[in-house]
Formats: C-alpha cells, structure tokens, sequence
C-alpha cells in the first residue's frame, strides 16, 4: 500500500486548523449525502480515539490505514462503539438504490484500490451485541484478534454479526470461553459501558464514522472519514502544534 493511496482517491486540502474530508468516507447511514471533518482545537497527540461501526465498509476500508500509523507514527489508538443505527431503530435495507448506488461508486472501487476483499451485506444488523463481544474481549487481552474478526465475519464471509449464536462462534475461534461469552451477551454485560462510550463520541461531536479524535477520548481535533493515510499523518503531526 503506498503512502496516500490507504483510502480516498483525491487530496484533501488543510487550511490553518481545518481539514476537509474527501466525500467518500460519510458513513452508510446517510447513504450519498457527503460528510465534512473538521479539525477543532488542539489537543495532546500521538493518542487518537477512533470511533467506528461493524457494519459500516468504510470503517472496515479504513483499518489497514490505522495499523499502519500505528507502526509508522508510533500512535497508541483507541477504537471505540459508535452504532450507526442503535437498538430499537428502523435498520435500512441493504438493496435500497441509494446504498447500492454507495456500494458500487464507492465501495467496492476502493476496496479495488486497496487490494480488500470485500462482499456486499445482505442484511444490515443492529451491532450492539457485537460491540459488547469486543468489549468484553478487551478484558481478556483479545480486543484486536475479536475485532478484525467481526468486520471479516460480516464484510468476508457474510455473516449476520448481530446474533449471539454467531458472535459466540466468532469468540470461541479466537480462544473466547464460548459459555462465558454467551451468559455476558444473554446478560447485556457490557451494554452500558458500549452506550457510554457512544454518548462520549456525541459530546465530543462525532456523528459518522469513521471519526477520529487527537488526544484520545477526552477529546481535542476530529477529523471524520476513511482518508488516505498521508492526510491521516498529517493529521497527526498537527495535532501537535500549538
């Protein structure tokens, strides 16, 4: 993967403490309509909170990227819940024009670009449960291992993430007490400590994912979108200034 090239096809341009985010990084839930990320007052860097959503490709689109600044830039991230469509809500059809529209202009040419296997959804489900799955395996120490496994679970192998069943395969793959797991899902162990960190996520402004934030969860500059990985960098080293 070259530098620039992680996601996003064209450059963004910074302005003083602004940063533009390319259109095609707006989360699935506004289908077409274009997101803008802003980058607001500064903040310590080199610790960045990511918020994201299991069902979201960009967010999947993105993660190359945020491993790579985490080898390159020597930034700690955080990634954090952020439900595109929180329990309860009305969940879109995955075979709506618009998101198909997104899918084919979109994702699936960036997926190309960044050499991704990536499978269209045929359902979009509720992501509460498996953001508690990736909680309560970061109590275990296995919070990466369960998270790239969720987004392969759904964007590789088209399986619907919103099920205990399913998450509970998932865990038990990767080491997880397939009981354990289960009773914290049944018991809803972890929900409130997910519901958290998205009110977190709202205050400090963030409405689509993927968004990151300098300095971590207690806030700073934000920057919204799947960029390329020199914007990312760039980022990162401005949140630095004074």
């Amino acid at each position: 993967m070259g530098g620039g090239q992680a996601c996003g096809s064209r450059p963004n341009v910074a302005r003083g403490h602004a940063l533009e985010a390319d259109p095609c990084s707006v989360a699935l839930r506004v289908a077409a309509r274009s997101g803008g990320g802003k980058i607001t007052a500064p903040m310590p860097a080199r610790r960045l909170a990511v918020y994201y959503d299991y069902v979201d490709p960009f967010c999947y689109l993105f993660e190359p990227a945020l491993r790579r600044l985490e080898q390159e830039e020597d930034v700690e991230i955080e990634r954090l819940p952020f439900e595109l469509w929180p329990p309860g809500g009305r969940l879109p059809d995955p075979n709506a024009p618009g998101l198909v529209r997104v899918w084919e202009e979109r994702v699936a040419p960036l997926a190309e670009r960044l050499n991704l296997e990536i499978r269209r959804p045929r359902l979009i489900p509720w992501t509460r449960k498996a953001h508690e799955l990736a909680r309560h395996a970061r109590t275990k120490g296995r919070f990466r291992e369960i998270h790239e496994a969720i987004f392969h679970a759904y964007f590789g192998e088209g399986r619907d993430v919103g099920r205990i069943d399913v998450l509970v395969d998932v865990g038990r793959a990767l080491g997880l007490d397939a009981t354990e797991t289960k009773v914290v899902l049944d018991l809803d162990a972890y929900a409130e400590l997910v519901a958290e960190d998205e009110r977190t996520g709202r205050l400090l402004g963030v409405a689509e994912v993927p968004a990151i934030v300098a300095g971590g969860a207690g806030g700073g500059r934000r920057l919204v979108g799947c960029q390329p990985y020199d914007l990312l960098a760039a980022f990162v080293r401005a949140s630095e200034e004074p």
